[in-house]
Formats: structure tokens, sequence, C-alpha cells
């Protein structure tokens, strides 16, 4: 009797700490609160209409006042065209001009009239027009290149590249037909290594030709010119202020990697006019988990003043999260695997 006692007491203590244990660690993820509260406005979106795309390989490459523009990564030559009621679609066969390009990592976008599709690995993009296809090679000419940031035309663009001398991650604006770049910013906060700890989103806006650039794993956001000056910068409503990642090395190849998954803040923007919308990574406080849990969380806010206007969820679709999505005054676009949703969204 005695031994049973003992057991049950020593069973109970076991449970009672598996039990804080798990309490402890659900505190800590990220997505269980982080300091901050969303303030939820109804009406924010509404009035949906579905299209079913029927292949998950789709993105959304373009938002214009008439059409919905997909760009797909399995088959990077093929652009869909969705009218905004998405009752009419027509596709558009690009016309690459060059076995030069890293064809599957093509990410297309279209800017009003223009299409411009750029990759990583060669790196290069082309460009063409939605009237005429037939597409454009342009090499990048960058030593120390990283990444495409964004591509303002036809003929500029800004590229992410490694100062070697401050050993961290610039921007570059560069015009093409120009053996040098028209100008570096050196605007991006080094935290832990200076090139994977500025990882972000730089987006571009044709209609307002401004940019914002989001960190992926800081509360940090930079609203900029076309010349890369900082016109303000912001703070996204978390408390999350520093990167929170590990970084390795490949000695091999002496290329510096993620040693550990790392904490995601801010998963993808979209700037349009003077709204800014980020998906966010986190749930905030006095949130419901399991609606956190099922939906894609969207934080919007107003560039005019410079502060956070209102958040809104998306829920899932069949199980599937918000994965690519664009927005402009009126039209909020999102993609969840092969499923299209049109929303009016009202921001004011």
């Amino acid at each position: 009797m005695k031994t049973l006692v003992v057991g049950l007491i020593v069973g109970g203590i076991l449970l009672f700490g598996s039990a804080l244990f798990f309490v402890l660690k659900l505190k800590t993820r990220p997505e269980f609160g982080g300091g901050f509260t969303r303030t939820f406005a109804q009406g924010v979106v509404r009035d949906k209409i579905r299209f079913d795309l029927l292949y998950n390989s789709y993105y959304v490459a373009g938002l214009s006042d008439e059409r919905i523009y997909f760009g797909n990564s399995v088959a990077p030559s093929y652009l869909l065209t969705l009218s905004k009621n998405l009752e009419d679609s027509i596709p558009i066969r690009l016309q690459f001009p060059s076995d030069r390009l890293a064809r599957r990592a093509l990410q297309v976008n279209v800017v009003g009239e223009e299409i411009i599709a750029f990759e990583n690995i060669t790196p290069a993009f082309v460009s063409g027009y939605l009237k005429d296809p037939r597409m454009t090679y342009h090499a990048v000419e960058e030593p120390n290149f990283l990444s495409v940031g964004s591509v303002l035309s036809r003929t500029s663009l800004i590229v992410k590249s490694n100062n070697l001398t401050k050993v961290k991650a610039v921007f570059k604006k560069t015009l093409l037909g120009h053996s040098a770049t028209e100008g570096e910013a050196d605007i991006l906060e080094k935290q832990i290594d200076g090139i994977l700890c500025t990882d972000g989103q730089l987006l571009y806006d044709p209609y307002s030709a401004q940019l914002m650039f989001v960190y992926f794993y800081r509360n940090r956001m930079m609203h900029l010119d076309t010349n890369l000056h900082v016109i303000r910068t912001l703070k996204t409503i978390d408390t999350v202020s520093t990167a929170h990642l590990k970084v390795g090395t490949i000695s091999s190849e002496g290329i510096r990697t993620m040693a550990a998954p790392p904490v995601m803040v801010n998963k993808k923007g979209f700037l349009s006019k003077s709204w800014f919308i980020v998906h966010s990574a986190l749930r905030g406080d006095g949130e419901d988990l399991s609606r956190f849990q099922s939906s894609s969380v969207f934080d919007v806010y107003d560039l005019t003043l410079g502060h956070y206007h209102c958040s809104f969820y998306i829920a899932d679709l069949n199980g599937f999260k918000v994965k690519s999505f664009a927005f402009n005054d009126s039209i909020l676009v999102v993609l969840q695997d092969h499923y299209v949703t049109r929303y009016r969204i009202s921001l004011k």
C-alpha cells in the first residue's frame, strides 16, 4: 500500500512537471503571444468570390484595375490572367530569348503594362509587355550579388549585394546600359552576420513610385523612395526587435547558411499607394489560439500617418493557408493552394 501511495505521489509530480513544461514551452513559442494587441476592425474584407485554378503551382504576379495576373513556378512561360470578377481567363505565353536563364527559378511580375521576371541564380531578368510577350534578356552585372531586391522598370532594378569591406548586405540601384551602379544604400541593420539577419522583402508600388522593405525576422520596416532614401522607419506591432536565428557555414564552399530554423516574424508584405499589409507569423495577446492556427492574420499600416491601422483574418480553405496575396484600394486577392479568392476590402 505504501509503495502504491509513493508511486501515485511521484507520478503526480511527474505529470505536473510535464504539464508545466508543456505550458512554458507554448508560452515561449512566438505564435503563442508576443506582448502586443491587435485591433480587428469589422467589415474590412467582405463579398468574396472564388475560382479554382486547378494547379497549386500558381502565385499572384500582379493586380491591375481590371485583371489579376498569376505566374506559374512549374511552367514559368505560362502567365494566366483573370478578370476581377473571376469569370474569364486568358493565358499568355511568354517567349524567352535565352537558354542562359534558370527558368524554373523565374519570379514573374506584372507592373502596369510591363512583364518583368527575374531569377537569382544566373542572375538575370527578362522584360516584355502584355501586348508583346517576347521577352528581352538582361544580365545582372554585380560581382557580390546576393539577390534581386526589386525591379522598378525594364531599365532599372535594385539588387541586394555583399559589401565585403563592411561585411554586410547593402542595396544597390542599377541602370541597364551603365557599367556602374547609380548608388549604394547602406540602410540594412546588421545584428548577427549582416547577410542572413537582414533577409526580408523589398516591394515596389509603381503608382506611388515608392518602396517598402520589411524584415523577415524582426519588427522593422523601411519606407523608401526609388533612390533608396529612407522616408521613415517603422515598426510592426509585435515586440521582436532582434532576429532569432543561428548562422552556420558550409566550410567547403564558404557559404553562410541557417544552422537552425529561424523565428519568422513577417512572412510577406504588399504595398499599394499609402497602405502596406503584412502577413504576420505571430499571435497577439488575447487572440484565440484555435482561430489563429486555422487562419492567416494580416496587419495593415497607414503610410500617410506612419502607424498601425488594423488587422484582419483570412480563414484557411480546406486546410490551406494563404501563400500569396495582392490588393489595391478596393480589391484583395488571396491564393490558397489552387484556389483564388477575391474580396472587397475597405481600409478607410
